[in-house]
């Protein structure tokens, strides 16, 4: 959430197109935050990852069609996180509900790289080599 809302407020030159897209997509780990919360209650963090942000902070400046390739990478790299999680969990609904985000992010990688001007197969598909994000920094 604050790495798009912070490329919502410094880029210029979006498209409607784009920026209906990221204002989505913000919202969108919006909801992802608030029902990891709920499903988690009172461990949870409540507020992002400051090595996540610090990490992916840089990428997410630059004209629109640079900071859509950067939060395509991003996805891709949450799509790995969420698949190493994946394995670590062993109850239903946490796993339900990380798979589901996985999915959505999936999603977000084709959508974020097509707006980004990408047209060959490849990178308008999740990356399967993204390395997994790191939360200790």
């Amino acid at each position: 959430v604050t790495l798009y809302e912070k490329a919502i407020g410094v880029v210029n030159g979006w498209s409607v197109e784009q920026a209906a897209v990221m204002t989505t997509f913000r919202d969108s780990h919006l909801a992802f935050a608030h029902s990891l919360s709920a499903l988690l209650g009172k461990p949870a963090p409540g507020s992002a990852s400051a090595a996540v942000v610090a990490a992916f902070d840089a990428a997410f400046s630059g004209s629109a069609t640079e900071v859509c390739a950067s939060a395509a990478r991003f996805e891709s790299s949450a799509v790995a996180t969420h698949g190493e999680v994946l394995a670590g969990l062993q109850g239903v609904n946490g796993a339900a509900l990380v798979a589901s985000i996985q999915i959505a992010e999936a999603r977000h990688c084709t959508v974020l790289a097509d707006l980004a001007g990408l047209t060959d197969d490849a990178s308008l598909l999740v990356d399967e080599e993204a390395e997994p994000i790191s939360v200790n920094g």
